[in-house]
């Protein structure tokens, strides 16, 4: 190797350090998101579904065990640990929450 050579040569080292330095450092962010993120679904889970009920009317979409009724939209108008009315524009539903399948619309926050 000629001595011309080794600016360069060490140029080029210095470069493909820096890239792994800055790659390395863009896993290491990455791998922190997912813990949050995790963390996150973690707590969620932890929280009872019906502590996030929304306290104002607010349309929710519900599923059931039951095949007859299929998908419920509607606002929660009165709620007990056991049950709680799902009022549509032309119906009202008492709920088991124990029937409760899938639900969509409740707060981000426990009351």
């Amino acid at each position: 190797m000629a001595m011309n050579d080794e600016p360069q040569v060490m140029t080029e080292l210095m470069n493909v350090l820096h890239q792994a330095s800055q790659q390395i450092a863009s896993e290491q962010r990455h791998d922190e998101e997912l813990e949050l993120v995790d963390s996150i679904r973690y707590e969620q889970g932890l929280i009872d579904w019906r502590m996030r009920l929304p306290e104002v009317e607010r349309l929710l979409e519900i599923r059931t065990t039951s095949e007859q009724l299929g998908a419920l939209t509607g606002s929660v108008h009165l709620s007990s640990h056991q049950a709680f009315v799902l009022a549509s524009e032309t119906e009202n539903f008492l709920i088991n929450t124990a029937h409760v399948v899938v639900i969509s619309g409740l707060v981000n926050r426990v009351k």
